[in-house]
């Protein structure tokens, strides 16, 4: 039994062995000889300057599943595709040599290309249907309001973050699904409700301005419970109405176009709706029950003729003439006042009233004006950096952190907040927290010329978007979090701010330099105990590995390691008083 189990044991062996002897030959006969010298000839679809299978182009120098060569198009129904040509009236067709490339030009396949579904929004002639590589995709025209994904779809473009909304600094930026009401552009921007609009759609928008303040007894029987009040249709017809007296009365700027004077005044009372004073209770007014309006309008400066101005708003005939018309079939009543021949300013019930001899006028509309500038905590908040010195940076092995000393001088910080703070990132790396890196970038500064300028403001509203994208101590955002005065509705350049002037704002705030980190766990600052420089001051920070590289570095892989880039940043807030 052993004896003949024996031979039938090594037979098995024997064919086993034979078996990877025959596919080694075989392997070789179907490899090209000059495969895996980084040249494409003979029977060789692409080389890469090996013989191994999975890096896009195989063992046997053909092109793997998944990969294609870059510039080429894929038809539907070939496996291979044809070279992507443009003639010189910059028409794409697919001619040429079969694909065919070395391996740096591979890349993964995109989506399938569809121009056939976005020929309204292209600018330039677009490639066949088929598929390309997603990096080519990037080369195919221009497109308002959209941009590509990796599959060689169009997705919508966020020109606003970006900055690439040409808009007013002073305006707020809406990002838009392309054609969705935008005219054509992918956003849509206005003039945030603190400053008077000159051109209409964002396009220019004034720190000063005049407004005006119509003051309208509304219809019986007001329902406090009705929603909306069924005074506003008729008050905001009433409104435009009243827009088109002023400017037949020539208190717009002369020479300027009626239409877009127009639309820059109806769109600065967007956010300013009709507002409810009271409710009248006095029968002398012979309006018990009736709601008192105030209806605004916006004037900017540029916009404005102020001698006419205030021509008729010292001459209540001027103002009678034509403004019956404004109510005209709405259940609506300008209110009456009495006022001063020699000071329209001064409200009076008889001649008593006035002084210098003046009469009173009475039955005069109630017509208010007053010169506003955007102001509050809209005035600018420098931001300096204090000329921050990194000493020295070390790495600790038995901490696993670095260690660092930096350096700032204490003379500059006299009336300023003053927040240490490092990068942050989540990853996958976008291109906003990229430009964190960039001190041009910072989001705290006057707008100039860079990438996402719509995303910046030098007011107290960019205090919490410094918050958010930077690892800043804990301290200053416990600070932000304690302090309701510095919340701003909405963030950036179209919020709403608080009503104080930023020197207000901030006083006192003292620094935030020492402390934790925000979401790190072992990293933080401290101060020098040790101080020998008269005017510095030296701050100790110790950076923990993990927190750096899971949250305030970039990594990218090193062969045996890893390269980590982060920053250390030392901001100096000085509010400011218009």
């Amino acid at each position: 039994m052993h004896t003949c189990a024996k031979p039938a044991t090594r037979m098995r062996w024997t064919l086993w062995c034979v078996c990877i002897a025959c596919l080694l030959c075989h392997a070789q006969a179907q490899r090209p000889a000059e495969c895996g010298d980084f040249v494409v000839n003979g029977a060789e679809v692409c080389d890469d300057g090996n013989v191994v299978d999975g890096d896009g182009c195989s063992s046997t120098c053909t092109i793997e599943a998944g990969f294609m060569c870059s510039g080429f198009g894929r038809a539907v129904e070939h496996e291979l595709g044809l070279g992507l040509v443009q003639d010189n009236a910059g028409a794409y067709s697919l001619s040429g040599p079969v694909e065919a490339c070395l391996g740096t030009e591979l890349c993964a396949i995109g989506g399938l290309w569809q121009p056939e579904l976005w020929t309204s929004a292209a600018s330039g002639p677009m490639p066949p249907r088929a598929y390309y590589c997603a990096t080519t995709c990037n080369g195919f025209g221009e497109f308002t309001g959209l941009q590509h994904d990796g599959a060689c779809q169009l997705e919508d473009r966020n020109e606003c973050v970006r900055g690439e909304a040409a808009c007013d600094w002073h305006s707020v930026c809406e990002n838009t699904v392309y054609g969705a009401g935008d005219r054509g552009l992918g956003y849509q921007c206005r003039c945030d409700r603190h400053h008077f609009v000159v051109s209409a759609q964002g396009q220019a928008c004034a720190l000063a301005g005049a407004e005006l303040v119509l003051r309208v007894i509304g219809g019986a029987a007001y329902d406090a419970q009705a929603v909306p009040p069924a005074d506003m249709a008729g008050l905001l017809t009433m409104r435009a109405r009243f827009v088109d007296h002023l400017i037949s009365k020539g208190v717009t700027r002369t020479g300027a176009n009626v239409d877009d004077t127009r639309a820059a005044l109806l769109e600065g009372v967007l956010e300013h709706d009709p507002e409810l004073l009271e409710v009248l209770a006095d029968a002398a007014s012979g309006f018990v029950g009736h709601a008192l309006w105030a209806v605004k309008v916006r004037l900017a400066l540029e916009l404005c003729n102020p001698s006419a101005l205030m021509n008729l708003l010292s001459t209540d005939v001027a103002l009678d003439a034509g403004l019956d018309a404004v109510f005209t079939g709405l259940d609506l009543r300008a209110r009456a006042r009495g006022v001063c021949s020699t000071d329209v300013s001064r409200e009076c019930a008889s001649d008593a009233d006035c002084l210098s001899e003046g009469t009173c006028r009475t039955g005069v509309p109630d017509v208010r004006v007053a010169v506003l500038d955007a102001g509050g905590s809209l005035s600018p908040v420098t931001v300096t950096s204090g000329g921050l010195q990194v000493l020295s940076i070390v790495y600790d092995p038995a901490q696993t952190a670095w260690q660092a000393r930096v350096r700032y001088a204490k003379s500059d910080l006299a009336g300023a907040m003053s927040v240490l703070y490092l990068s942050h990132v989540t990853p996958p790396v976008g291109a906003i927290e990229q430009a964190t890196f960039r001190v041009s970038e910072f989001p705290c500064q006057p707008v100039g010329v860079n990438e996402f300028e719509l995303d910046r403001s030098d007011t107290v509203c960019c205090l919490q978007t410094f918050n958010a994208r930077y690892t800043p101590t804990q301290g200053f955002a416990d600070y932000l979090a304690a302090t309701p005065a510095l919340t701003c509705a909405g963030s950036g350049p179209g919020a709403d701010p608080p009503p104080n002037a930023t020197r207000t704002l901030l006083a006192g705030a003292g620094d935030f330099v020492a402390g934790s980190f925000v979401n790190t766990a072992r990293s933080s600052a401290t101060l020098d105990p040790v101080q020998s420089t008269e005017g510095y001051q030296d701050v100790l920070l110790q950076l923990a590995e993990e927190d750096m590289r899971s949250v305030a570095g970039i990594e990218s892989v090193l062969a045996g390691g890893f390269r980590l880039r982060f920053f250390i940043g030392l901001a100096h807030f000085h509010g400011t008083e218009l």
